[in-house]
């Protein structure tokens, strides 16, 4: 069986959101820039509301690092 690069890309995807997902419920809570990482998945991957949700929600986190911060205005600005 042959796998294509885009198979194999959708497979590390899906296991990066899960892993994203994972750490956005711990204790304590997962920093700000794991918000970021999801949101930025989930809108390159298509699923536009919810990424711009997780993106809207790390650009309200006090701790968000401004170089991310100016990534994710420009993802929201993409996604719309």
């Amino acid at each position: 069986m042959i796998v294509t690069f885009a198979e194999v890309m959708e497979r590390y995807a899906r296991l990066a959101e899960d892993q994203f997902r994972k750490a956005l419920t711990c204790e304590p809570a997962a920093p700000a820039p794991v918000r970021f990482m999801l949101g930025k998945l989930l809108v390159r991957r298509g699923q536009l509301d919810e990424g711009r949700a997780h993106l809207q929600q790390f650009l309200r986190s006090p701790d968000a690092p401004a170089p991310l911060r100016k990534e994710a205005e420009a993802l929201l600005a993409e996604a719309r």
